[in-house]
């Protein structure tokens, strides 16, 4: 008699992302576009960070998150608007260095949630650098360390981990 076993499905963990600093800029917000806590439709949404404070991911984020700054006035400006365009906002920001790794499995035993951690170091007229993650922790990175061994051979192959 042939058994065909079959593998557990990998555990759904919450992904998010902590961001520290943000009080050194107090005329500047970071949000995050696009972003949703949807586990289900696909959505975009803005939403502002918070300095120290976890932001939780959901599955239906539409997109490619990424960090951008915004002058806050130009944050109250918009949300006081009648008609608020998010692209329109976005271009009177600008985007910051930090690559938002969406992941929401992981080979940990046992498994646990994952949670990127970033700083913001600067944010003037030359641009905006929030370090941290997979930026700071060599070629395997966060991902690596929390995405266990299939995340160590993406990155080894330059799959993830790629800095723009």
């Amino acid at each position: 008699m042939l058994s065909l076993g079959h593998a557990e499905p990998p555990a759904q963990l919450r992904y998010s992302v902590v961001v520290d600093g943000l009080g050194a800029f107090p005329e500047h917000v970071v949000v995050v576009y696009p972003w949703s806590n949807s586990n289900t439709e696909p959505m975009g949404e803005l939403v502002q960070l918070v300095d120290g404070r976890p932001l939780s991911f959901g599955r239906g984020t539409g997109g490619t998150p990424a960090f951008y700054a915004l002058k806050t006035s130009a944050l109250q400006a918009w949300a006081e608007a009648p008609s608020r365009d998010v692209q329109t906002l976005l271009a009177r920001g600008q985007r910051c260095s930090g690559d938002i790794a969406l992941r929401f499995t992981a080979a940990d035993d046992p498994p646990s949630d994952i949670v990127d951690a970033f700083t913001l170091t600067r944010i003037d007229d030359a641009g905006c650098e929030i370090v941290g993650s997979a930026e700071d922790s060599g070629a395997l990175g966060c991902q690596a360390a929390r995405g266990g061994l299939w995340a160590v051979l993406l990155t080894m192959l330059g799959l993830i981990g790629r800095h723009r």
